[in-house]
């Protein structure tokens, strides 16, 4: 619940509005903008009466927030956030000067909005040397023979089972393997629609097959496999796997790490796979371009990559880094993933999935 105070409130009334709610156990954020000061009320408002809140001179309107995330909501918090990194401002109408990106880097070289690295390629950024940085992976920040982005890390897909509800010998080591009729209704993968690495997923499955149209024939097969099942989140997808509820879930790397001392979780990278790259990319004209240079230095660094595959599983992008807990990329059984039609066809292919669902 939100209230709006009218301009220049009296501050006993307003003392003791606030005095009351506390009474009644409610947690107070109070907003004070240009025109107005919002109090954001957190806890059990079902207990106040909003017409007698709404009657006291000092308030104009009284509203039900029922919309997630009520402390970032605009209604509790109108003003922009504000961040101050040294003498760098982030928030408040600031431009940013770095970008970071997934699969979907082609539909901002297509807006013009980033900034070519070949010149600075070898220059700042160490990345140009094949004993360092992997030059394979690199290729996944390019575009029509240009260098937009840096790769930091690769998010590759992996089925995750359930060991006590699926004999390894029965995992499915292909895209087409999630045809098998032993497996319907007992995978569990999320709506493209609502997550990005389900897209992902989804186009991965297309790319696998020699043409588009054979792709989609893969991926009816599959939607009829799900049994009408589809998840809201795919986050959820691995989580279903380790609570039992299904048997073999479609996710990512990174999350299926997580359950390496698990004996009953285990994973599998299936055949045609696609490693895409989560990297960072320099946006033109940019208010601290040399810092974001700096930047992209460190996170390529030997130190930072190493760190990021201890501490986070992350799969480092260095040639001189060998990965712990994780597989070669050479042993992911990468395929090819046409970013750019996977990003100009981005509304067709989800379009297309939900006609197929809904048969």
């Amino acid at each position: 619940m939100i209230v709006v105070l009218k301009q220049n409130p009296n501050r006993h009334q307003l003392e003791s509005l606030i005095a009351w709610l506390q009474e009644k156990g409610i947690i107070i954020h109070t907003s004070i903008g240009e025109a107005h000061t919002i109090l954001g009320l957190v806890g059990d408002t079902s207990q106040l009466d909003i017409d007698l809140i709404a009657a006291l001179d000092i308030v104009e309107d009284v509203k039900r927030v029922q919309e997630p995330y009520k402390n970032a909501n605009r209604k509790f918090h109108p003003e922009d956030t504000v961040v101050k990194v040294g003498n760098t401002q982030i928030g408040g109408g600031s431009a940013p000067d770095i970008m970071q990106f997934g699969g979907n880097y082609p539909d901002f070289v297509d807006r013009d909005v980033l900034l070519e690295l070949e010149d600075y390629k070898g220059n700042l950024l160490q990345i140009d040397s094949s004993d360092e940085f992997d030059q394979s992976v690199l290729e996944t920040g390019s575009m029509n023979g240009h260098l937009y982005g840096v790769c930091l890390g690769t998010n590759t897909l992996v089925l995750a089972y359930n060991k006590t509800m699926l004999d390894e010998a029965d995992v499915p080591t292909t895209w087409e393997g999630l045809c098998n009729e032993n497996l319907k209704g007992k995978i569990a993968y999320c709506s493209p629609s609502k997550s990005g690495s389900a897209y992902t997923q989804l186009c991965t499955m297309l790319f696998s097959q020699p043409t588009i149209e054979e792709g989609w024939d893969l991926v009816g097969k599959f939607i009829a496999n799900l049994d009408g099942k589809l998840q809201d989140s795919s986050g959820n997808c691995h989580k279903l796997v380790a609570s039992g509820e299904y048997a073999l879930g479609v996710t990512i790397e990174k999350s299926a790490v997580l359950y390496a001392d698990n004996p009953d979780i285990g994973f599998v990278y299936p055949e045609q796979n696609s490693a895409v790259p989560d990297g960072v990319a320099l946006i033109k004209d940019c208010p601290n371009e040399e810092n974001a240079k700096l930047f992209i230095d460190f996170v390529t660094s030997a130190e930072c990559q190493t760190a990021q595959n201890a501490d986070w599983a992350r799969r480092p992008v260095r040639s001189d880094i060998t990965p712990k807990g994780l597989c070669s990329l050479e042993d992911c059984h990468v395929g090819n993933y046409d970013f750019s039609y996977a990003a100009s066809h981005r509304d067709e292919i989800k379009e297309q999935f939900n006609d197929l669902v809904a048969g």
